[in-house]
């Protein structure tokens, strides 16, 4: 499996999940836009993780590589890459999360899994609980992600949604 990362700024990084992934049987590659890295094909990239960074959504103007960004990002959910995993962040963050959240709650895009890295920080960034209460989402809502808190998690998520077999695999769950 091709794993690749955005990395906005030098002092974030994937921490020990990078670990895990080198330990493991993937490729790892990055791109580090404070570098003006290029981006890959996204054909080649079977799981990306975006590392959250300074900027928010409408920062485009600031960074002149925000805007390419995004485009990637939809092309690889368009491509059909078969999972986001989303770490702490901003406004970037969660428009990325929403976004996908509501194709996949109305049924606009096929089901994911949807991992959320660092419970603590998703209970309260976005109280789901509150707004089930509210009446705004439904319980069944909250089940189309899962929180997680490190790396060895994410795959555990990843292999029950797919069965154990590479997202892509014809064994996927729709």
């Amino acid at each position: 499996m091709n794993i690749h990362y955005f990395q906005h700024v030098p002092f974030e990084g994937l921490g020990s999940i990078e670990d895990w992934i080198r330990g493991g049987s993937y490729v790892l590659g990055a791109t580090r836009f404070y570098r003006d890295e290029p981006l890959p094909a996204v054909e080649g990239v079977d799981l990306l993780v975006v590392m959250g960074g300074p900027m928010n959504i409408y920062e485009e103007a600031n960074y002149r590589w925000f805007a390419e960004e995004k485009r990637f990002i939809e092309r690889a959910i368009t491509a059909g890459k078969r999972a986001l995993v989303a770490f702490r962040g901003g406004y970037g963050t969660l428009d990325e999360l929403f976004e996908v959240l509501t194709l996949v709650q109305t049924g606009k895009m096929a089901r994911i899994p949807i991992v959320l890295v660092g419970s603590e920080f998703w209970r309260r960034a976005v109280d789901f609980d509150y707004l089930v209460d509210e009446g705004f989402i439904s319980a069944q809502d909250v089940r189309l992600f899962t929180r997680v808190e490190v790396a060895e998690e994410i795959v555990v998520v990843l292999e029950a949604f797919y069965g154990g077999k590479p997202p892509g695999s014809e064994a996927a769950q729709g």
